[in-house]
């Protein structure tokens, strides 16, 4: 049996830990997950000052299997994403400058997003800063097969994780966007995804 690539410890809620497990999936990478269960654990008050201590313990972590020697932990969902896209298959990261950028602004665009509608409970203001979002982004992958060109890159997993977020919230959110909806329904049809 082969030996798993990367040991990985992630919380049992949603979050950056599904497209990362989905950008895994699509990219075969063998992964012993271990899932840290938030209901065995104790209460826990954090203060803003605790959460540098224990953030390495509890964010989502990878680690590397030091097969080569060298062991080391990333414990941010982008980083995480973008690590394995380098990896495994760096054209995930873009296969262009232009590419690049593009995958970088809509990881950023999801990030805060995300950010606002988890500290807003997405609220009206929230929504309308999300459909703003929306809005730029179906212009920008109009007539594009996938966000940033032809292939699926690291930001469709993390855009298709922040509209399952606002769907949540809002069932027709992505109305009026056709672009963005075809690029999710495209992505929620690639087999590796349909199977996680």
């Amino acid at each position: 049996m082969e030996q798993p690539a990367f040991d990985a410890t992630f919380w049992n809620i949603r979050g950056f830990v599904i497209p990362i497990k989905m950008i895994m999936e699509y990219l075969h990478v063998s992964v012993e997950a271990l899932r840290a269960d938030l209901d065995s654990m104790p209460p826990i008050t954090l203060t803003p000052e605790d959460w540098p201590e224990i953030k390495e313990q509890l964010l989502a972590a990878l680690t590397v299997t030091p097969t080569d020697g060298h062991n080391f932990s990333i414990t941010q969902g982008l980083w995480i994403c973008r690590f394995l896209a380098q990896k495994y298959n760096p054209k995930m990261l873009g296969s262009a400058m232009n590419e690049y950028a593009e995958v970088d602004t809509v990881l950023y665009i999801c990030c805060d997003l995300r950010a606002l509608i988890i500290s807003s409970a997405c609220d009206a203001k929230a929504m309308e800063v999300a459909r703003e979002k929306l809005g730029l982004l179906n212009k920008m992958i109009r007539g594009r097969a996938w966000i940033s060109g032809k292939q699926a890159t690291v930001a469709d997993f993390v855009f298709f994780e922040l509209v399952e977020l606002l769907q949540y919230f809002c069932e027709n959110v992505l109305d009026g966007y056709p672009h963005c909806k075809r690029v999710v329904k495209k992505l929620g049809g690639i087999p590796e995804v349909v199977k996680y």
